[in-house]
């Protein structure tokens, strides 16, 4: 046997030794996590990661592995985050309310907590169309781009454990709603016309809100899809004064309590 070989061996102890420990870590998480979900305990603590790695990094004998070291620790956490967000919910998390009600900011920040992938909706269509949305509509009008929008809703929701985040209007086609629950739970984002104008004033890419007399405009988008917003969701959230971080801790707590 060569050094080569010897070498090489000592690497495939130490991969075996790796995936032993790795199994027996992510068994204890999934034992921690049915601990608290008996004993009624939050499951996330956004300060536990940097407690970790800070630990971990502590005890590090190599310090020239520091960076190599926290970066794989940090994908292990991310792993069992994923594992746990599986178990929990086993379902994705589709976003629907007005334009400006905080859905892609509350879908990210889920997306991250959960370690669940994020589709934004209106921005994959952009991707697909190889243009802004507004000039889409400009081009070919309302109804081209909603069946646009319908083919991707399905393509999309046949995806697992992800986090969506839909277009305002898309509401306005029941077979998205249809397809959208087949895979996931619709969490409705409200805020009030006060609000959402605050939100949307220095926004001009929105096609459906060019108009002289905005406040006029949003009410009106609002009472046509108000109660098609009401009709779709399985949770509703107000977002109107709250941060965001303190939406996505109530929208967990919700999903988990059901």
């Amino acid at each position: 046997m060569t050094e080569l070989d010897k070498l090489r061996n000592q690497i495939d102890h130490w991969d075996q030794q790796l995936v032993k420990a790795f199994e027996g870590r992510l068994e204890t998480v999934m034992e921690i996590l049915e601990y608290k979900r008996k004993a009624g305990l939050p499951i996330y603590d956004r300060s536990r990661e940097e407690k970790v790695i800070k630990r971990i990094l502590g005890k590090l004998n190599k310090p020239e592995f520091k960076q190599e070291t926290e970066t794989l620790f940090r994908q292990i956490i991310a792993i069992s985050k994923k594992i746990q967000s599986k178990t929990l919910f086993p379902f994705n998390i589709v976003l629907i309310g007005f334009m400006g009600t905080g859905k892609t900011t509350i879908g990210k920040l889920l997306s991250k907590g959960l370690d669940m992938e994020f589709v934004d909706l209106d921005t994959l269509i952009e991707e697909r169309l190889g243009m802004k949305i507004s000039q889409y509509f400009e081009k070919e009008g309302e109804a081209a781009f909603r069946k646009v929008e319908k083919a991707i809703v399905e393509e999309v929701s046949s995806r697992a454990n992800i986090v969506i985040s839909c277009g305002g209007g898309v509401v306005l086609d029941q077979e998205n709603i249809a397809n959208l629950k087949k895979n996931g739970k619709l969490l409705l984002l409200q805020a009030k016309v006060e609000t959402v104008l605050e939100r949307l004033k220095e926004d001009d890419t929105r096609p459906l809100l060019k108009a002289q007399d905005l406040v006029v405009k949003i009410k009106d988008l609002l009472d046509a899809r108000g109660s098609l917003y009401i009709k779709s969701a399985d949770y509703v959230f107000d977002t109107d004064g709250k941060k965001p971080q303190d939406i996505v801790d109530e929208v967990i707590k919700r999903l988990l309590n059901h």
